[in-house]
Formats: C-alpha cells, sequence, structure tokens
C-alpha cells in the first residue's frame, strides 16, 4: 500500500512539474501581450498611437475607417486589418461616446466563422461592444491588407467629431496566431464626423 501511494506522489510531482514551465511561459506571453495593447490601444481620452507602414510579424492592426454623416442619419463604419496572418482567435471591446454615436447594428460581416452573435450587445448603451470570435478549423485565417472583415453601422445624434475605438473594456484584448502564438494588438481610433 505504501509503494502505491509513493509511486502515486511521484506521479503527480512529475506531473506538476511538467506543466509548470509551460503554463508560465504561456500567461508569461499573455501579460506581455496584454502590457503591449495597455500601451497601445488609444483611451476613449488620449492621444492617438503612431502606427508604423511596416508592422512587425507578431503585430495585428485594426482600424475603423472615418467617415461623416448628418446629424441623425444612418452611417456605417468599416473596420479593417493589417498584417492579419495565420490568425486563429480574437477578443476585445469596442468604445464610443454613447451620446453621439447611436449602435444600430453589424452588417457585411467577411470573415469566415464570424457572425452577429459573436458581438456581445447587452452593453451597447453605455457605449460597449464585447467581440470574441475563434476560426473553427484552427489552422490560421489570412487577410489582405485593408480588408474590411465587418462594418458597424450607427445613428448619427451628436455633432463634431465621434471617436470610435478597440481597447479593453469591458473584455481583455487577447490575439493568437496558430501554435497558440500570443501577438500584439495595435490600432487607431477612427472618427464619424457629424455635420
Amino acid at each position: 500500500m505504501m509503494y502505491y501511494t509513493t509511486s502515486i506522489l511521484f506521479f503527480l510531482l512529475i506531473l506538476l512539474c511538467a506543466c509548470t514551465p509551460q503554463n508560465t511561459t504561456q500567461k508569461d506571453s499573455a501579460k506581455s501581450a496584454s502590457t503591449a495593447i495597455t500601451k497601445k490601444v488609444d483611451p476613449l481620452i488620449g492621444n492617438k498611437p503612431k502606427v508604423k507602414n511596416n508592422l512587425s510579424d507578431d503585430a495585428l492592426f485594426l482600424s475603423p475607417q472615418s467617415v461623416s454623416a448628418n446629424k441623425g442619419e444612418e452611417v456605417c463604419v468599416p473596420i479593417t486589418v493589417r498584417q492579419f496572418k495565420d490568425i486563429v482567435s480574437m477578443q476585445y471591446s469596442i468604445n464610443w461616446n454613447p451620446k453621439e454615436l447611436n449602435f444600430l447594428k453589424i452588417k457585411d460581416i467577411k470573415l469566415q466563422d464570424l457572425q452577429e452573435r459573436n458581438f456581445g450587445q447587452h452593453i451597447k448603451d453605455q457605449g460597449k461592444l464585447t467581440f470574441s470570435w475563434f476560426d473553427q478549423s484552427l489552422r490560421g485565417i489570412s487577410l489582405p491588407d485593408k480588408t474590411s472583415i465587418y462594418e458597424l453601422c450607427f445613428e448619427a445624434i451628436g455633432k463634431g467629431k465621434a471617436k470610435i475605438i478597440f481597447s479593453q473594456d469591458p473584455v481583455v484584448v487577447e490575439i493568437t496566431a496558430v501554435n497558440a502564438k500570443f501577438l500584439k494588438f495595435l490600432s487607431e481610433p477612427g472618427y464619424v464626423t457629424i455635420n
């Protein structure tokens, strides 16, 4: 009996030691990616980040396109990508001022396995959408630069420039590519100019 107990404890110790470094590495990668995101994602108030023309291979760039609308009109904002290579999953938040823009719908979805249900709309009245998507084949998806993957449609209710950004409020940003590689997330705000 003592022999079996010792063997089980020894097996568990080996299993624990084998798993710990890998989990630590994944957590460190996630923490590193999250730290990079915090520095790059533009908060609702703040400076526009500077985006280099040549992005590194370990970064994904998303941008809401800037558009114009008259007050009371519906306006749709394309969300475009750069460096979208072998992407397996994405999660993030989209923020805007609900006194300037009233969210209406999502349309023109062009990313495989992406549907309207991937967007959490439960706090849209607070100017927040959550987003979570993954490639169901797990092989990774690549898209040409400047591809629009979906459009967000709003009613323009304010005046001046209404800002739309990607953030970690309320969902933490996480982007992964094939082989469980965490990527940096880079973005810049888009603006709806309301006349």
